[in-house]
């Protein structure tokens, strides 16, 4: 076949720029022009579509080596990338691996990100927080109204005309807000 014929004819370089991705390369002025165009044409005509390290390459596979370009319009395409058939089988094993390694951290995150909420943070990084089963409902009997009063510092008063007064002070993010409720 025409192509591998002229794979086998041009000089390949390594990629010493890219070492994380060992592949060569070859470049357009190095080679005869008509021939180039027509490689890069016929690679893009019967090409296959590959992911590499999340970017969709355009490949071709001829003389034991996988092609491509860089997806250029066929003017500006100045060079033309391989990679042999065990590189790919090596790149591709590694490429699995990282996708299992980030399903597991993924997967080990869950765990802690499923339980959280602003609410439950709270509750575990203050001691004096209420818990979700410490608030009062309309059931809760008068020893557990006695201790929500004690908890929070609520104080009756009875004034000199028998008026019963709740005075609760809060602490909301350091400042002091004061509720008064009187019947």
């Amino acid at each position: 076949m025409e192509v591998e014929e002229w794979c086998r004819s041009v000089q390949w370089r390594f990629a010493v720029t890219r070492p994380d991705n060992p592949h060569s390369y070859t470049l357009r002025r190095h080679t005869d022009l008509i021939m180039f165009q027509k490689i890069v044409l016929h690679t893009r005509e019967f090409d296959y579509q590959q992911r590499w390290w999340g970017t969709d390459y355009t490949m071709y596979r001829a003389d034991g080596h996988h092609m491509w370009t860089m997806g250029v319009p066929l003017e500006a395409t100045i060079l033309i990338n391989r990679k042999t058939d065990a590189q790919v089988g090596e790149d591709e094993l590694a490429a699995v691996e990282d996708e299992a390694t980030a399903a597991r951290r993924i997967e080990a995150a869950r765990g802690p990100i499923s339980s959280y909420t602003p609410v439950h943070t709270e509750w575990y990084e203050d001691p004096d927080a209420v818990m979700p089963w410490e608030v009062l409902t309309h059931g809760a009997g008068p020893e557990d109204r006695r201790r929500a009063y004690r908890r929070y510092g609520a104080r009756f008063e009875i004034d000199g005309e028998g008026e019963l007064t709740l005075k609760l002070d809060l602490n909301l993010d350091g400042g002091i807000m004061s509720l008064t409720s009187t019947r």
